[in-house]
């Protein structure tokens, strides 16, 4: 059975933000006061229970990286390879928001460039 003082920090640790299973698997790792079996159990019951989930803390991070104007590839980046949350969980989730990413690659330049994109295409 894991150790209270575990999932204290477990719980301190989602009451400030979100975080993706294979970061706070992590974070309990570098504590070393729990097996690996007891780090996945313990996981798993804040999955199951709803405290921790990778699909919200995806969708947050999705909605977070589209506002600061980044594209498909560095958000799959960002959580995949940063994040460590499943690739497809991920493609379903950006498949299912519908993002217009023509849009969002006019705001990326105009946010960088101060200037309207659509002054420079040529209309012939």
């Amino acid at each position: 059975m894991p150790m209270p003082s575990e999932r204290d920090y477990l719980f301190f640790l989602l009451s400030k933000q979100d975080y993706s299973k294979a970061q706070l698997q992590q974070k309990l790792l570098k504590r070393a006061k729990l097996t690996d079996v007891e780090i996945v159990q313990l996981l798993d019951e804040f999955a199951q229970k709803g405290w921790q989930s990778d699909q919200r803390f995806a969708e947050q991070l999705i909605r977070a990286s589209l506002l600061k104007g980044y594209g498909e590839k560095r958000i799959i980046q960002k959580l995949v390879y940063e994040k460590q949350v499943d690739a497809s969980l991920v493609e379903r989730l950006l498949c299912t928001q519908e993002i217009d990413w023509t849009t969002q690659a006019k705001m990326c330049y105009q946010k960088k460039y101060h200037d309207d994109v659509s002054t420079h295409i040529d209309h012939a």
